[in-house]
């Protein structure tokens, strides 16, 4: 691992370029509820060697966020900026490294699935999703299907009868 650092630290250098940071991220559950209130959980793994110091998520058109999410990695500081959640690292992480975002979320009244776009350090660097994960949520809206119920109201009703015979 050191020496794919090292190998790439010189490749950098050699160039003038400056290696991209790399991730990749998912948000779970992937589903809720239309108007419901609940917990998600935004995971970001680092797959390269380029620091990660900032991670953004764009919260959904329609979505609330009522209170400032938290990050699972000592230092990060969490802050909601208009639309988009912003994790800001006092010391850079990379390859290897993850951080765990836990937040609070309203979904929309109208169902469908939101795409929560997330971006690293200054934003222009996307965060990937891993094969079988999920940056969206479908939100599930309750539908009405009518049922007809009834009770029988017929009373049986019975006449004597008589037959004579002489």
């Amino acid at each position: 691992m050191a020496a794919l650092a090292a190998c790439l630290g010189a490749v950098s250098a050699a160039y003038g370029a400056t290696p991209t940071p790399v991730a990749q991220g998912y948000i779970q559950p992937n589903t809720g509820a239309a108007f419901s209130t609940q917990n998600y959980e935004y995971l970001v793994l680092a797959t390269g060697t380029s620091p990660i110091d900032t991670f953004a998520i764009d919260i959904p058109d329609g979505w609330m966020v009522p209170q400032t999410p938290s990050s699972n990695i000592l230092g990060g500081s969490v802050s909601l900026v208009g639309n988009r959640i912003v994790v800001s690292y006092g010391t850079p992480w990379s390859l290897g490294s993850f951080d765990s975002i836990t937040l609070t979320a309203t979904a929309p009244g109208v169902g469908g699935q939101y795409f929560w776009s997330t971006y690293l350090n200054d934003g222009t660097y996307p965060v990937l999703t891993p094969t079988s994960k999920n940056q969206w949520v479908e939100v599930l809206t309750a539908t009405a299907t009518p049922t007809l119920t009834g009770t029988p109201t017929e009373t049986p009703t019975a006449s004597p009868s008589w037959t004579f015979t002489e």
